[in-house]
């Protein structure tokens, strides 16, 4: 596990995840392209809750690959609350957006997001999928 920057990121980004190992190298190099473009600095705190397939493994090494990446688990699927809650616990941004780790949240938002919370009216930003891929026993 990464320790804590020493210059703290504008941005924490906590991602969830159960068995994701097909999208998660991708939402990792949206984000980064994203971000960086932007010049906002950022760090991804990804949070396995129980996964199955490779998506652990595969999270530890995109950690190793990149210092602003953490990676905290699950033995067994506890839920996404108690998954955010750690993420929540250990995050060293300024401001913290959620995200899953499924492609349906798109990174390309983020830096739109945050020049909202910047105006400072805001406490609280949101976004909403017009365009939904779930079943329609999700929606």
């Amino acid at each position: 596990m990464n320790a804590q920057p020493t210059t703290p990121p504008r941005v924490s980004i906590v991602i969830p995840f159960l068995n994701e190992e097909g999208t998660l190298r991708e939402l990792k190099e949206r984000i980064q392209s994203t971000l960086d473009q932007a010049k906002i600095s950022f760090e991804l705190i990804f949070i396995d809750d129980g996964s199955n397939d490779g998506s652990l493994a595969l999270a530890q090494t995109l950690s190793r690959e990149d210092a602003r990446v953490r990676v905290f688990s699950f033995r067994h699927n506890c839920g996404k609350a108690a998954a955010l809650q750690i993420g929540f616990e250990n995050t060293f941004g300024e401001f913290v957006f959620t995200m899953d780790a499924d492609l349906q949240d798109a990174p390309e938002e983020l830096p739109g997001l945050l020049s909202m919370l910047l105006e400072g009216n805001w406490d609280l930003v949101s976004g909403w999928k017009q365009k939904r891929h779930d079943p329609i026993s999700k929606t």
